[in-house]
């Protein structure tokens, strides 16, 4: 069973990955959903039926309903206030919950930023913790 270090380890491997929309392949490019989803595949975790195909099938301008019925789908909800490192953190910046993420230790938070052009971490201020509308682990997924 995959843990949560080797999830927050591997996450950190993508870091530098340079922004690209609809792609998930660390290294060449990925965008907050390709993050997530690769980290996923890394494990086998995206083995689940039909999670390889949602996860690839998003327009450019991102549905906030379809990302909250795959992240629902394939993920275990919780608490806000229950979130752990390794869990993926739902976010709004615009008018609906459309940006994914990685929580990392230490309140650190790992994703594809588009303004960077690239997978960055840093620290989660006050104003990123107001921004997190739902938290996720992955199924299969042990605190161990």
């Amino acid at each position: 069973m995959t843990t949560r270090e080797q999830i927050i380890a591997e996450a950190i491997t993508w870091e530098g990955t340079r922004f690209h929309h609809q792609e998930s392949t660390k290294g060449a490019g990925c965008d907050c959903k390709g993050l997530v989803y690769g980290v996923a595949k890394i494990f086998g975790l995206d083995e689940t039926a039909g999670y390889r195909e949602d996860y690839k099938a998003y327009a450019r301008s991102v549905d906030g309903r379809q990302m909250r019925r795959l992240l629902d789908t394939y993920m275990n909800p919780k608490p806000k206030a229950k979130a752990s490192a390794g869990d993926v953190l739902w976010l709004s910046f615009l008018m609906f919950p459309q940006h994914l993420g990685i929580l990392l230790p230490e309140n650190k938070i790992i994703h594809a930023s588009e303004p960077d052009k690239r997978v960055v971490r840093h620290s989660i201020s006050r104003e990123w913790w107001d921004r997190v509308c739902g938290v996720y682990c992955f199924k299969g997924v042990s605190d161990g």
